[in-house]
């Protein structure tokens, strides 16, 4: 593999979730389409690096500001994500119509990732504000997220706003028996009644 080759793999093995298999068969197939899927690339590429920056109200990317969620839409609920790629995922759920706002990760000290690190300041900044009636927390359920979630809580401790967690559980279609012991217990731990049949 020649140098060229060889950099261009590693470029894409940079991205995650791509291993080394993956990343030559990547870098083989521009090779193999050519000039135009090179161009195509590049062009994408450089688009993405001039015309895209954070959003000045939620932090999510964009190309204009404020992006079109915080446009159009109702500043009420505010849900709480880690990252980007968490908005795209509860949008295809469909069943919230509110703004976001991207924490850009959670806490973890001991990879030196403090409050300043993140964008918890900038959220306290917005449910100051007065708009934000609720907050929903939408981390995830490992020990830093839950660690951030707290900290967020005695953040807004005086603030008069709702502060509600995604609920944990079994997923729709899941059977129980594959469940990991974790799941199974947040989900008798937060379970609801259920409706009454008549």
């Amino acid at each position: 593999m020649s140098d060229a080759i060889h950099q261009l793999v590693e470029a894409f093995r940079r991205l995650p979730g791509v291993g080394r298999k993956t990343a030559t068969r990547y870098a083989y197939a521009l090779l193999a389409d050519g000039d135009d899927a090179f161009g195509a690339l590049i062009e994408a590429l450089t688009a993405v690096r001039e015309q895209v920056h954070p959003c000045q109200v939620c932090h999510d990317w964009t190309d204009e500001t404020p992006c079109a969620i915080c446009r159009e839409r109702s500043p009420r609920a505010v849900c709480v994500v880690e990252q980007p790629g968490d908005i795209v995922a509860i949008e295809r759920g469909g069943g919230f119509a509110g703004q976001y706002h991207v924490l850009r990760g959670v806490l973890n000290p001991l990879q030196g990732i403090g409050v300043s690190d993140l964008t918890i300041d900038a959220l306290v900044r917005r449910v100051q504000g007065g708009d934000v009636e609720e907050l929903i927390l939408a981390l995830s359920p490992t020990r830093e997220g839950e660690a951030t979630c707290q900290v967020i809580a005695r953040m807004l401790v005086d603030q008069p706003v709702r502060i509600s967690r995604l609920a944990y559980g079994v997923p729709l279609g899941g059977q129980l028996e594959s469940l990991d012991e974790a799941t199974l217990s947040l989900a008798l731990e937060h379970r609801r009644g259920y409706p009454e049949v008549r």
